[in-house]
C-alpha cells in the first residue's frame, strides 16, 4: 500500500520552531554571579499568535531561579508527543469507521541519566485511556495503538524509548 500521505507531508510541511524571547523584567535575565537566568526568562511566540510563558523545571533549576506556573521544556516535550500519538490514533479510528467516544492520556516521563552520566528524558510512557461509542474487539484496539505509535513523528524522533500503555476506560459505552 505504501504511505502517499507520509511523502506528502514531507514534502509539503516545513515545521517552524517558535520564537523564543526573552521576557522584559526590571532586574538582569542572566546574574554573572550565579550563573542563573532569571524566572520565567523566556516566552514562545507561535506562528498562530499563541504565547506560553516558560521556565526551567524546579527540579532541575531551583527556585528562585526557576517558576513551576510556567511550561518547562521537559513537560512541552511531553505534551508534543502524547499530543502527535493523539491525532494520528484518533485519525486511524476515524479512517477505520471507529467513534472514539473518550480519550485521556496520562503521559510520563522522567530524567535519567545515559551511559555516559548525562541527564535527558527517558522512561517516556503514554497512558492513553479511550472509549468508543460502540464495543471494538482488544486486539483491534492494540492493533490502532500499534499503528499510532508507528506513525507518531514525535515517538519517531526522540532517541528514548516510548512505552504505550493502553489503560481501561471508565464508564460505560454508548450505543452497544
Amino acid at each position: 500500500r505504501g504511505r502517499p500521505w507520509l511523502s506528502q507531508m514531507a514534502c509539503s510541511f516545513v515545521f517552524m520552531p517558535p520564537l523564543v524571547r526573552p521576557i522584559r523584567r526590571p532586574r538582569p535575565l542572566f546574574d554573572a554571579q550565579t550563573g542563573r537566568c532569571a524566572v520565567g526568562l523566556q516566552a514562545w511566540a507561535f506562528d498562530g499568535g499563541t504565547e506560553i510563558a516558560a521556565s526551567s523545571a524546579a527540579e532541575v533549576v531551583p527556585l528562585p531561579w526557576s517558576d513551576p506556573a510556567c511550561i518547562d521544556p521537559e513537560e512541552a516535550l511531553l505534551a508534543a508527543l502524547s499530543s502527535c500519538y493523539m491525532l494520528f490514533f484518533l485519525h486511524i479510528c476515524a479512517a477505520a469507521g471507529l467513534v472514539v467516544e473518550h480519550y485521556r492520556d496520562e503521559a510520563r516521563a522522567r530524567l535519567i541519566a545515559d551511559g555516559a552520566g548525562r541527564p535527558h528524558v527517558g522512561a517516556i510512557r503514554l497512558r492513553p485511556e479511550v472509549r468508543f461509542v460502540t464495543p471494538v474487539d482488544p486486539a483491534e484496539v492494540e492493533a490502532l495503538h500499534a499503528q499510532a505509535h508507528e506513525r507518531c513523528f514525535i515517538a519517531a524522533s526522540l532517541r528514548s524509548t516510548v512505552r504505550i500503555e493502553p489503560q481501561p476506560a471508565a464508564g460505560v459505552l454508548r450505543g452497544g
